[in-house]
């Protein structure tokens, strides 16, 4: 996870996160359970349809979070 955001500020939550499962080309059905998953986990799952622009820092540090999460990775350094 990069130290700098890079979010698309005008993408909702759900917007983002499918643009980044696309990029790693991840099957529609197990895209959108992934997603709800990891914004249950992290408490966002209320902030589905909202912008990245209209959330807190915390909140987008979070949303980047689940977009290095979303591709199953295998090895993840804290």
């Amino acid at each position: 996870m990069p130290q700098n955001m890079c979010l698309f500020h005008y993408m909702t939550v759900s917007e983002q996160l499918q643009f980044f499962g696309r990029i790693y080309q991840i099957p529609q059905e197990t895209l959108n359970w992934r997603i709800g998953e990891l914004l249950q986990r992290l408490k966002l799952a209320e902030y589905e349809n909202t912008r990245i622009a209209s959330m807190s820092m915390g909140q987008q540090r979070r949303i980047s979070l689940i977009c290095a999460l979303i591709h199953f990775p295998k090895l993840i350094l804290l």
